[in-house]
């Protein structure tokens, strides 16, 4: 069995994808994410416009998250 952090949670998915319907609630806000399932709702507040984003994570799968989410924010600066 996978470990329990390597679970994408179901509440995760639910508030990425409020915030992603509402990026307003984090647009240049700070966001913690803390124990969502695999980060995905800190995934999204970046996406969604989030300024200070911190995560607390496991794994590989984590950090290639947020290289993804900051490699994004610099290709749209450009």
């Amino acid at each position: 069995d996978d470990p329990h952090w390597a679970t994408l949670w179901q509440g995760s998915v639910a508030l990425a994808e409020e915030v992603l319907s509402n990026p307003a609630l984090v647009r240049g806000k700070r966001v913690l994410d803390l124990g969502t399932g695999l980060g995905l709702a800190g995934v999204a507040a970046g996406l969604a416009g989030a300024e200070a984003l911190k995560k607390y994570g496991r794994g590989h799968r984590a950090a290639a998250a947020d290289r993804h989410r900051h490699l994004r924010r610099q290709q749209r600066a450009q």
